[in-house]
């Protein structure tokens, strides 16, 4: 029966070892044909990693399995006293059995677990760079230290795996062979001794871990400082604090010591059966933890926090240092004295630049791609990427759009067979459209007749859609190319140097590698077939070398002799770098924890044949020079350059720059007191990207255009930055390529400069009429407008470049056309159709003028007065005087410009009210010249309801008055007869007309002792009034006196001078008008003459009246 068992478990072993071969070879034969497929020079990678696999393999299989071994001998002598006490025959234990399949299995996953770690470890590769508390290289912090974390917890986890495994032998043995495990046998047998050896050296593992990690100091949170400007984001400054390497540092190395030392008394007591004694051992280790806790807390309270900036201000300075070299930042900061408005002469001289600046924005390029170009269905377009070419002679601003062909809804054969390959490539205008606004081709047809690259090799084998495995050159199958104008189908043949002739076997072996088993068994194939896999070039660069991230965003170059190569920027990145601050990316799916990045390698891919060149661009990245030593043929020579046709289409890659961008809104030209204080944090640029202003605005995101870099005219990669919480512009970040290297610049304008930033200028634009009923003029019903702003430096200033876009709304193509430009430079801005024709506006006395205000508020300045004070109040408290002193000038500084902002505010407010009194003025008197005196007043009133009581707007109240007409009967008598009275507002005259206003002599009844008497009236009018009119009128109840004797006459004097003698009045004579000059009139006298008529002395009832008698002074304007 025994051996029958014993025969079995050879079987299994055996099938399980041929099972182990054959999926091996399986696995290592796939994977050289992929990389064979590759090429032949990255064989020796597929060789390196074999080796490593199995040399890791090799020794922990040995290893392993003789623990393992001897596990197994030590559980068969633990359980051997109870079979003899029973009296039972021992069974045959599985101890080589068990021991060799577990190496197997645990071997295999480790060897490929450790590879990375191990080749780097051993790759010697040097920083050149000390972190500064321990004084190891950052090489330590990359490259020795995770292996060596991983082997320590290896060791734990194979501790704890023995331990586990003991326990369940012990279980099983125990429940089939006796009646269930019990307490006293557990504590008869050997497994409580051995897993309390097993718990000590566990212990002693977990210590080595703290000690090691206590390097983790350097990658913790040193502080948390408040970002006034916006207290919802916090800075977190990563680094060893003061505290840390005072007390943590030494505190975890003492805890190491604990734990090794209390476990072990602990155990003693155990096996001592002093179950108190356990736990007083145990409880030492959290106590420990508790004290080393609170001990922190104390002296960071007494020591720290009374003077933070002093204790931490040089490991700060290190966070800085640190950080800038982690990102490569430290880079070169140019500060600029902006020139205000740009001229001709600038104009001429930067034409090619102005004239290169990136009009169309490279969302519309591929939605016009999508919409157009898509529509035949064999065609995608899966990016457009800015480029610099020769055309006609001049260069010029191109999107190059590869047209790669689709395999969405094709069937297998006809996508592996026959739609295998791309076409060519469409080019367009970055700077301009047509005169309709769409795209502005350069080359487009499929065809390639109209190209202007000079691309020779049209065809695309391997890009960013190719994701299949394809056949070529196989029975009864031709390759589609392209279908011409007249509608004829094209063929070819591939003649490539890619892909593999195989036989079936290896077909089988690459269809299981690849999940694409049809390939194997497919009746196309023959001995002329070519496999080509791994075509999409992301995925080819990663088979190659799986170590590196690769930008998602490749792009196309034409090189001399014609083929078209792609270039995929590929970065080394970690999160291990001490000192420096950490951000997060997102690659491949996932988002990462970073605080180190370089691109540092270029990949040439053809897009023909696919081959690849991984060239080192960055030799001072110790990364990848560590991987180019383990695989130097994967790499090219580390003295080879890439060639110049190439290198010269570089561009800055913006996953690299977003990175760097965000980082500088805090670590540029920064100081630690800067820092800890968060004085000068930036943000990135706002704009309206829509034709509604909002107050939150969208983010302006880098952008490419040409700059003129060192003399140099070469497409640039520019951020727009502001200060934290405010609008205007403060700096911008260019990145440009030379040759094979990156390079940043920083451009920055002192902080009084006033210069508008992109959401600024869009208020003004909607404040000026000309300009923004232009734009209005596109946002009609069933459109929407949209905007794209770029911002091109010129010399030393800058131009503002808005592109307007209108997309109809109920078309089946949403397509966005660009309808005008607007331009703008220092306080002047202009639209045209197009850039030519705005900036050309912008140069005559079409362009408008636009308010560029300060930007600093006087409530901004109060409030960093107070900070400013405060910390002036905590480095005097400090007895900081080098802090002291540099407090004092920014306090200075502060109150210098909170007065000239104040001084500007006055005069602002100064000159907005004489602004206000001078229109309301002017308004009043074109209202007075008008007698529309109740407005002109209401005019005057209402601008001193806003300025206040100003002398000047009441001087013109009182003025305005002064020109009022005034009823003379309203003005007091000088001298007046008896028999004169006011006139009623009920009398009316002879014709039954009423009057409001008036004098009237009544005289009735009695005789006349001569032809005529009179009675007067007097006014002193002190020569105030110019004009005096009204009528002279027979009042009504005289009207019928026909035959009466009554009759009369009026007379008015000034100063004693006749000036008016009316006809006689008496009944049937109508009312009599009269308008007089009584300029400088004193005194005016209005005599009533009453009259005898030829029948006789009876004067009978006569009622005279001077009706709406007014007096006013002639309107004199103020100028």
């Amino acid at each position: 029966m025994e051996k029958k068992k014993s025969k079995t478990r050879m079987i299994i072993v055996l099938l399980f070892i041929a099972i182990f071969a054959i999926c091996s070879y399986v696995s290592l034969r796939g994977t050289y044909l992929q990389y064979k497929e590759l090429g032949e020079n990255y064989i020796q990678a597929f060789e390196t990693n074999l080796k490593c696999k199995y040399i890791i393999f090799g020794i922990n299989f040995v290893l392993l399995y003789i623990i393992m071994y001897f596990t197994n001998r030590g559980i068969k002598k633990g359980l051997k006293p109870f079979f003899e006490k029973e009296k039972k025959e021992m069974p045959k234990l599985l101890n080589k059995s068990i021991s060799f399949v577990t190496s197997v299995i645990v071997s295999t996953l480790v060897s490929n677990t450790l590879m990375k770690q191990f080749l780097l470890c051993a790759s010697n590769t040097s920083f050149g760079i000390n972190d500064p508390v321990f004084g190891f290289d950052i090489a330590f912090y990359m490259f020795q230290k995770p292996f060596i974390q991983t082997l320590l917890l290896y060791f734990i986890g194979i501790i704890i795996g023995l331990t586990i495994y003991m326990a369940i032998y012990y279980v099983i043995v125990f429940n089939r062979n006796f009646d269930g495990v019990d307490g006293k046998m557990v504590r008869e047998s050997l497994l409580i001794k051995k897993i309390l050896r097993n718990v000590i050296l566990a212990v002693i593992g977990v210590a080595l871990i703290n000690i090691l990690n206590t390097t983790n100091i350097s990658l913790s949170k040193m502080l948390t400082i408040k970002n006034d400007a916006d207290s919802a984001e916090n800075v977190e400054i990563i680094g060893a604090s003061y505290t840390d390497i005072m007390i943590q540092r030494w505190g975890y190395l003492v805890f190491s010591f604990i734990i090794i030392i209390f476990v072990i008394r602990a155990i003693k007591a155990f096996k001592q059966n002093n179950t108190s004694k356990v736990l007083k051992n145990l409880v030492v280790i959290p106590g420990y933890l508790v004290a080393m806790f609170l001990i922190i807390i104390v002296f960071d309270l007494i020591f720290v926090k009374s003077n933070t900036l002093d204790k931490e201000k040089d490991y700060i300075a290190d966070n800085i240092k640190y950080t800038k070299a982690a990102y490569n930042i430290d880079i070169e900061e140019s500060n600029l004295e902006n020139s205000g408005t740009i001229t001709q002469n600038e104009v001429n001289e930067n034409a090619e630049v102005i004239n290169n600046t990136r009009l169309v924005n490279q969302d519309v390029v591929l939605k016009t791609l999508d919409d157009n170009q898509t529509g035949t269905g064999y065609y995608t377009y899966r990016n457009a990427n800015i480029a610099k070419y020769k055309i006609s002679g001049e260069d010029k601003l191109l999107y190059l759009a590869p047209r790669e062909v689709t395999n969405s809804g094709r069937t297998y054969n006809s996508k592996t067979y026959e739609y295998t390959h791309g076409k060519g490539q469409i080019a367009i205008d970055a700077t301009n459209a047509t005169t309709t606004g769409s795209l502005n081709y350069i080359q487009k047809d499929v065809s390639g007749k109209d190209d202007q690259l000079g691309t020779k090799t049209q065809d695309i084998y391997f890009g960013l859609e190719t994701n299949n495995a394809i056949a070529t050159n196989v029975k009864n199958k031709k390759e589609y190319d392209y279908t011409d104008e007249y509608g004829l189908e094209h063929t070819s043949t591939y003649n490539g140097n890619a892909g593999l002739q195989l036989g079936f076997i290896d077909r089988l072996i690459l269809g299981i590698r690849t999940g694409d088993l049809n390939l194997s068994f497919s009746t196309e194939i023959n001995k002329d077939s070519k496999i080509l896999i791994n075509r999409n070039i992301i995925k080819r660069a990663k088979e190659a070398m799986p170590y590196l991230i690769y930008d998602e965003n490749p792009y196309t170059v034409v090189t001399e002799d014609g083929k078209t190569v792609w270039v995929l920027d590929a970065y080394t990145v970690s999160s291990d770098y001490p000192y420096s601050q950490y951000t997060s990316i997102e690659h491949d799916g996932i988002k990462e924890k970073i605080n180190y990045i370089r691109n540092s390698v270029k990949v040439i891919i053809d897009a023909y044949d696919g081959k690849m060149k991984f060239y080192v661009t960055d030799k001072t990245d110790p990364i990848a020079m560590a991987y180019r030593n383990i695989y130097p043929t994967v790499f090219e020579d580390i003295n080879s350059e890439i060639p110049t046709d190439i290198s010269e289409h570089f561009i800055y890659p913006e996953f690299l720059y977003n990175v760097q961008a965000e980082l500088l809104k805090i670590y540029h030209n920064v100081k630690p007191d800067v820092l800890y204080r968060t004085d000068d944090v930036w943000s990135l640029a706002k704009y309206n990207a829509t034709n509604v202003t909002k107050s939150t605005g969208t983010e302006l995101k880098p952008y490419y255009t040409m700059v003129n870099n060192d003399g140099k005219n070469e497409i640039g990669l520019i951020q727009i930055y502001t200060p934290e919480s405010k609008q205007n512009l403060i700096s911008y970040l260019v990145g440009t390529t030379d040759g094979n290297l990156n390079k940043l610049k920083l451009y920055k304008f002192s902080q009084d400069s006033n210069i508008l930033g992109p959401m600024q200028l869009d208020n003004q634009i909607e404040q000026d009429e000309t300009i923004y009923s232009e734009i209005q003029s596109l946002n009609t019903s069933g459109t929407k407008v949209t905007k794209d702003m770029v911002v091109v430096p010129v010399n030393n200033t800058l131009l503002y470049v808005e592109s307007i876009y209108q997309t109809m709304l109920n078309e089946e193509s949403k397509i966005p056309m660009l309808k005008k430009v607007v331009v703008a430079s220092g306080n002047k801005v202009a639209i045209g159709d197009n850039l030519d024709m705005a900036v050309k506006n912008l140069l005559s006395k079409e362009a408008s003028s636009i308010e560029v205000e300060n930007t600093e508020d006087i409530d901004g300045l109060i409030d960093a007065i107070v900070k400013a004070n405060k910390n002036l109040s905590e480095s005097t408290n400090n007895k900081d005087w080098e802090l002291m002193g540099s407090d004092i000038k920014k306090l200075q500084s502060l109150i210098d410009s909170l007065e000239a902002e104040k001084a500007k505010e006055d005069k602002k407010k100064a000159e907005t009210k004489n602004e206000c009194i001078n229109a309301a003025i002017d308004k009043a008197e074109t209202h007075t010249k008008n007698n529309e005196y109740d407005t002109a007043k209401k005019v005057i009133n209402d601008a001193i309801n806003i300025v206040g009581k100003d002398v000047e707007l009441l001087d013109e109240l009182e003025r305005i008055s002064s020109f009022e007409p005034v009823s003379l009967s309203d003005l007091d008598e000088f001298y007046k007869d008896s028999d004169i009275h006011k006139w009623a507002g009920i009398d009316k005259d002879n014709t039954g007309t009423s009057y409001s206003s008036g004098i009237l002599l009544s005289e009735s009844g009695g005789y006349m002792f001569s032809d005529s008497e009179s009675s007067e009236i007097e006014y002193l009018l002190g020569g105030k009034y110019d004009k005096l009119s009204g009528k002279v009128v027979l009042h009504y109840d005289c009207k019928d006196n026909a035959e009466s004797s009554a009759a009369g006459k009026v007379k008015i004097y000034g100063d004693g001078e006749l000036l008016y003698s009316s006809d006689v009045v008496k009944s049937g004579v109508l009312p009599q008008n009269f308008d007089l000059n009584i300029t400088g009139v004193n005194r005016l006298k209005i005599e009533f003459i009453w009259m005898l008529t030829p029948y006789g002395f009876d004067m009978g009832q006569i009622e005279i009246g001077v009706v709406t008698p007014i007096v006013q002074k002639s309107y004199m304007s103020k100028k």
